[in-house]
């Protein structure tokens, strides 16, 4: 093998690893964010009756943050139609009581029958816990990540997310398989069905 092939070799074989370096750094972002937007979901979940009230929270279950839109499921279109047109106040309130700029947009979307909400008593009875599998692919993923602060966050959100899935589904839910996001039907959520619509005209 002469000088200029080695050379060519060894470019290529640097640009490999670049690339695969790149490619588990925008995994593991993404895993983070994704991580993240399900604690705040949980945090605004928390906090929802106190800002909206008793009666609109009565007729509302949140969804999922993604990327700073909150998805909120209603009764019905006409109560979607409603808390659309006061959005603005609802997610000034959110903002104001937990933290500046968590939410900029809510996406209302009827979701009847809605599921009867359990009180924060009977939430609270059962504990989930991950078994050994679950646990071993958040250390495997977490790995990967040399900052140890930055690691310890990523595995306790990484377990939170576990964990509110196992909840999510063990009330009824299914996971989408392709967003991975927990809903009330078996198959695509509502949002991959659309996307998939759009692509294919």
């Amino acid at each position: 093998m002469d000088e200029k092939t080695e050379e060519l070799d060894r470019i290529i074989s640097i640009k490999r690893k670049a690339k695969d370096s790149e490619s588990i750094k925008q995994i593991l972002e993404e895993q983070i964010q994704k991580a993240s937007d399900i604690a705040l979901s949980i945090k605004i979940a928390q906090n929802w009756k106190e800002c909206v009230g008793n009666r609109v929270d009565l007729k509302t279950a949140i969804s999922y943050l993604n990327k700073k839109k909150l998805y909120v499921k209603t009764y019905n279109n006409s109560w979607a139609a409603n808390l659309t047109s006061i959005k603005s106040e609802i997610i000034k309130k959110l903002n104001e009581k937990i933290a500046p700029n968590i939410v900029e947009d809510i996406i209302f979307h009827s979701a009847y029958p809605l599921k009867k909400k359990k009180n924060v008593e009977e939430k609270n009875k059962k504990e989930y816990q991950l078994n050994k599998e679950e646990l071993s692919k958040i250390e495997e993923t977490a790995s990967k990540i040399e900052n140890d602060k930055i690691k310890k966050e990523f595995v306790e959100l990484m377990t939170k997310d576990m964990k509110y899935k196992l909840e999510k589904i063990d009330n009824g839910g299914s996971e989408c398989p392709i967003c991975k996001c927990i809903h009330e039907k078996k198959g695509l959520c509502i949002f991959c069905k659309n996307k998939f619509i759009e692509n294919r005209y």
